[in-house]
C-alpha cells in the first residue's frame, strides 16, 4: 500500500480534461502548495523516529475471569445483580438469599442463605424432628443496592440493610424500615455511600414515595434489638411523594456529588416521564418534572425509560 504525500488530481478533472483541476493548476502556477497529507502521520515509525503528533491507539486491558457462582452449592437461580459505585463489591441475589464478593480477587465476603434454598441432605427415610425456625424477614427480594459497606434489599413492604464486611452477622438485618401497603421498587446508594434513596409505590394505588436515608442511621447498636421500630431508626429519612401518577419507576440515580436525584419511569400509553429532585440545604424538593412522548399515539407498546444517569453537579 502506498501513501501519497502530494495532492492527486480529482477523478472528475481526470475524466473531463485529462489534467489537474483549475484549483490545483492555479496553486501550482502561483507556487502555493497544499499542507502535507495527514496520512503521513500514520506511517509506521520506529521509537527513535516517532511522529510529532501522538497517535491514539487502543491499549490492551488486563481482564481476569472469575466463576463466582461455582463456589455456591447448590447453584442458585440469580434474580438480581448489583455493583457498588467503586466497583469493589458485587452482590448476587436469588429470591431469598444473597452472596457478596470482592471484585479484585473474586473471593466471597459474606452471604446469607435462606433455609428455603439451603442444600437438602438425604436422611434415608428418617425425618428430622427438629422444627425449622423461619429466618427473620425471610421474604422474596424485589430490588437491591450495594455500597462498599452496606447492602440494601427491598422486599414486601420493607427495606432491609445488611453490612457487607467479613465476619459480620448477616442472618438479621442491621437496619429495617417497614411500611404499610408500600413496596420498594428501586434502590440506589450515592457515589460516596453516605446516602440511600428508595422509590416506593403504593399497592393498587397511583402514589409514588421517595425516601432518602443517611447511612449514618445504620449503626451497629440498632441490630441488638429483636424488633427495630421505625422511631428507633435514628434520624428520619427525607420524604417526597406525588399522587395520581400512572408511571412506574424503572431506575433511580444520584448525581456525582449526591445533591440531585433522577428518577425515570416506564411507559404509560405512548408517554413516559422523568423527575429531578434537588437538595436545598438539608431538605430535598422536586426540581424538574418532564413528561415525554416516546412513541406515536398509535404505538402504545414500549418499555419507556429503562436506565438513567445523572452527571450534573449542583451546588447551593
Amino acid at each position: 500500500m502506498r501513501l501519497d504525500s502530494q495532492p492527486r488530481p480529482s477523478f472528475a478533472s481526470q475524466y473531463s480534461s485529462k489534467r489537474p483541476s483549475n484549483a490545483t493548476q492555479k496553486d501550482r502556477e502561483t507556487g502555493e502548495t497544499y499542507p502535507p497529507n495527514y496520512c503521513e502521520e500514520f506511517k509506521w515509525t520506529t521509537e527513535d523516529n516517532a511522529s510529532q503528533y501522538p497517535i491514539t491507539s487502543l491499549k490492551p486491558v488486563k481482564c481476569t475471569k472469575y466463576k463466582l457462582l461455582d463456589v455456591i452449592d447448590p447453584k442458585p437461580t440469580i434474580q438480581l445483580v448489583a455493583f457498588s459505585a467503586s466497583g469493589r463489591r458485587v452482590v448476587f441475589l436469588s429470591d431469598y438469599s444473597f452472596w457478596v464478593f470482592e471484585t479484585q480477587y473474586g473471593t466471597e465476603v459474606c452471604s446469607r442463605v435462606s433455609a428455603r434454598e439451603k442444600k437438602k441432605t438425604k436422611l434415608f427415610g428418617r425425618k428430622s424432628k427438629a422444627p425449622q425456625v423461619s429466618q427473620y424477614n425471610d421474604c422474596i427480594f424485589h430490588s437491591a443496592a450495594l455500597s462498599d459497606k452496606y447492602l440494601a434489599i427491598g422486599a414486601n413492604e420493607m427495606i432491609m440493610i445488611f453490612t457487607v464486611e467479613a465476619d459480620n452477622d448477616t442472618e438479621r438485618p442491621l437496619f429495617c424500615d417497614e411500611f404499610q401497603d408500600k413496596n420498594p421498587e428501586r434502590l440506589r446508594f450515592s457515589a460516596n455511600g453516605e446516602q440511600l434513596v428508595g422509590v416506593l409505590r403504593d399497592t393498587g394505588q397511583d402514589h409514588t414515595h421517595v425516601l432518602i436515608y443517611s447511612t449514618a442511621a445504620f449503626s451497629e447498636e440498632q441490630s441488638a434489638a429483636d424488633v427495630i421500630d421505625e422511631n428507633e431508626c435514628g434520624s428520619n429519612p427525607s420524604e417526597i411523594s406525588w399522587d395520581d401518577s400512572p408511571y412506574l419507576p424503572n431506575d433511580v440515580a444520584f448525581s456525582t456529588d449526591g445533591n440531585m436525584i433522577a428518577i425515570c419511569s416506564g411507559g404509560s400509553g405512548f408517554k413516559a416521564e422523568f423527575r429531578i429532585l434537588r437538595k436545598f440545604g438539608q431538605s430535598w424538593r422536586e426540581f424538574l418534572v418532564q413528561e415525554v412522548e416516546l412513541f406515536e399515539k398509535n404505538d402504545k407498546l414500549g418499555w419507556g425509560f429503562t436506565r438513567i444517569t445523572l452527571y450534573l453537579s449542583c451546588h447551593d
